[in-house]
């Protein structure tokens, strides 16, 4: 066997690998991934949960919130302006934004003393999947 021999063999094989990498990869994100972060404007007027789809394949938002704890939601009763209308179908690599009240959020917290660290921003998918922000608010107690 000679030395080009080899070097076509390994390029190949290197080739085949990438390829078979490049698929994985593509047949992953075939389908949607929510993930959901939550901001806060400056000065804390308003606290964002933003839903972003990472996936190709759509997906509906049908309900959100935030969570105070383990066994307690908050119920959003007025929504801030520009706050995205449900059900909405949240297409791959897009974004949903929900608003709510930061003065809200700090008389929840005031009443019922559960740290903002313990408070997550959460949408609930028509699957019936809900999908929880992996940080508490970025609030000070």
């Amino acid at each position: 066997m000679d030395i080009a021999s080899v070097i076509a063999a390994w390029v190949g094989a290197a080739a085949g690998v990438g390829a078979l990498v490049w698929q994985i990869a593509t047949w992953r994100r075939s389908k949607h991934a929510v993930k959901v972060v939550v901001k806060v404007s400056f000065p804390p007027t308003w606290v964002e949960v933003i839903a972003v789809n990472s996936g190709s394949d759509p997906v509906t938002v049908t309900n959100w919130g935030i969570g105070l704890d383990t066994r307690e939601q908050a119920h959003v009763t007025q929504s801030g302006p520009g706050t995205t209308l449900l059900p909405h179908r949240l297409e791959g690599g897009s974004e949903a934004k929900f608003l709510v009240l930061g003065k809200d959020l700090r008389r929840l917290h005031d009443e019922r003393g559960v740290p903002f660290s313990k408070m997550h921003g959460w949408v609930r998918l028509a699957t019936g999947r809900r999908v929880e922000s992996r940080r508490g608010l970025p609030m000070k107690d």
